[in-house]
């Protein structure tokens, strides 16, 4: 795979007249769509697959940034090209995950370059929201999560606010995580 190219894996289940339509659903639209290979995994292939893909989403090496963008589903690609702009513009390695159809894109970014990676959050936030949707850091550096509020502007934050109230009135729970005072 070349830098800059997109991997998809997709699982199909179900009786072997299901999984064999789908699968070439699949193939003739990775066909029409101009994809470069297309592969059916399975055995110890397929299992190697998705347990590299669990560790892209599980790593939690120090330094490493990992956020949630949440666009409307035709947005999806705009994010998605944000996201690699932010990452080069910034200097930063990045990672994308996801799950197709329903706008919701898992960037990390593995450089440990703290400011950088705030420059980038700050940048996500912004591009999320044109979008008409949020951006949020799930895990990264406590500089870059404690900056600024990256929440803010999601239109349910008042909410969130008043369920943190009403829940954990002591703010005992991951003080200072997403709602500030």
């Amino acid at each position: 795979m070349k830098n800059g190219e997109l991997l998809l894996l997709i699982g199909v289940a179900g009786s072997k007249e299901i999984v064999e339509r789908h699968t070439n659903d699949i193939k003739a639209m990775a066909e029409a769509n101009k994809a470069s290979s297309f592969s059916v995994l399975s055995g110890a292939d397929e299992k190697e697959a998705w347990a590299n893909q669990r560790r892209v989403k599980l790593s939690s090496v120090a330094g490493i940034l990992k956020g949630k963008a949440v666009v409307p589903i035709n947005a999806t690609k705009d994010m998605y090209q944000e996201i690699q702009r932010i990452a080069s513009q910034n200097r930063l390695r990045a990672g994308v995950s996801g799950r197709l159809g329903n706008g919701i894109l898992y960037p990390v970014f593995f450089d440990t370059h703290p400011t950088s990676q705030l420059t980038a959050a700050r940048e996500l936030v912004e591009s999320a929201t044109k979008l008409g949707g949020f951006f949020v850091v799930e895990s990264g550096p406590m500089e870059v999560r404690q900056a600024h509020d990256l929440c803010r502007t999601r239109s349910d934050y008042d909410l969130m606010k008043r369920l943190k109230s009403a829940f954990d009135p002591k703010n005992i729970f991951n003080p200072g995580k997403v709602i500030r005072e």
